[in-house]
């Protein structure tokens, strides 16, 4: 059976409307936790984990990055840019040292591709993507269709 190690982002506050003291899941990878079984009896071994509970030395086959992660990274708010990239890429490639497959998957609703991790990674998901595929060819403004579409018609 394949070990399977998925870090989700951490979720920082719980929901009034969890009186039953659980945490919320994060919507994303609901669909795989609620499969979690039938994944399994295909030879799987799922663990979720968040960037401040994976064990040190832990090793698996395949490793899962949630893009969001990044989030719970950067410990100052007034980090730039530049640096939030450094600190994630740092993450990533200590990751990438406990498991033969890593993959990441780009949960960002933006039309771009965080290409600057493409050569840390062995697989990289979009979580959506453009029906119309020409639309990556064009520079979007703000890298976001709508906006592009606003500015066009009132800028």
């Amino acid at each position: 059976m394949k070990s399977v190690n998925i870090i989700i982002p951490a979720v920082l506050k719980k929901h009034r409307f969890l009186k039953s003291g659980l945490t919320s899941f994060n919507s994303d990878w609901y669909p795989v936790f609620h499969n979690k079984s039938l994944i399994e009896s295909m030879g799987y071994k799922l663990h979720f984990f968040t960037v401040f509970n994976v064990p040190e030395n832990t090793l698996s086959d395949i490793m899962v990055i949630d893009s969001n992660v990044r989030r719970n990274l950067v410990k100052k708010d007034n980090a730039t840019v530049a640096e939030k990239k450094d600190i994630f890429v740092k993450y990533i490639s200590q990751m990438r040292q406990r498991t033969e497959s890593l993959i990441l998957f780009d949960n960002s609703d933006s039309s771009t591709i965080q290409s600057y991790l493409l050569s840390h990674v062995d697989f990289y998901y979009k979580k959506q993507l453009f029906k119309d595929k020409s639309l990556y060819e064009r520079d979007l403004f703000e890298n976001r269709l709508f906006a592009d579409y606003y500015n066009k018609k009132y800028i």
